[in-house]
């Protein structure tokens, strides 16, 4: 049982660890994580030469 406490605990831990991120730091930045996550999308390859760098052909 203690086992399971201590992972209830962690779980616990990391929620409100996240939910405290969330408020204090996505929610007010919101415009800059939404930049960043336009950034990081996977572009489509549109061309021969950007398969080579990434030794797809």
């Amino acid at each position: 049982m203690a086992e399971i406490d201590g992972y209830q605990n962690l779980f616990g831990l990391m929620k409100q660890r996240f939910l405290s991120f969330k408020n204090q730091k996505y929610i007010k930045e919101l415009e800059h994580f939404q930049a960043l996550a336009e950034a990081q999308f996977p572009k489509e390859a549109d061309n021969v030469g950007s398969s080579l760098a990434y030794g797809l052909c």
